[in-house]
């Protein structure tokens, strides 16, 4: 099976990169409001007893801090938007 199929065959809340999308939106949308990691994914969770969601999230908020979108440090855990997520989310939805 292909990464295209895989995609497709995956739920979308296990699929970090549409999680991170949403994460992304409610990073943008919230601030300047101070959310933490664990905020954060709970804001977008659908299960909070689901494990493998939880993993998801981490692991997109991860990915969007690897990509430069997002920064936070680890002993704060405060995650605001880069100067170059806050222009991608403008790229991306508010120009549609």
């Amino acid at each position: 099976m292909g990464e295209r199929e895989k995609a497709l065959a995956t739920a979308p809340k296990y699929d970090p990169v549409k999680v991170g999308a949403v994460l992304l939106h409610e990073v943008v949308e919230q601030h300047p409001e101070r959310l933490t990691v664990e905020g954060l994914g709970l804001r977008v969770v659908g299960d909070p007893e689901d494990d493998q969601e939880l993993k998801t999230v981490l692991e997109a908020i991860g990915e969007l801090r690897e990509s430069g979108l997002v920064r936070y440090e680890d002993a704060v855990g405060i995650v605001e938007p880069t100067r170059a997520g806050l222009h991608a989310y403008t790229l991306l939805v508010e120009q549609l």
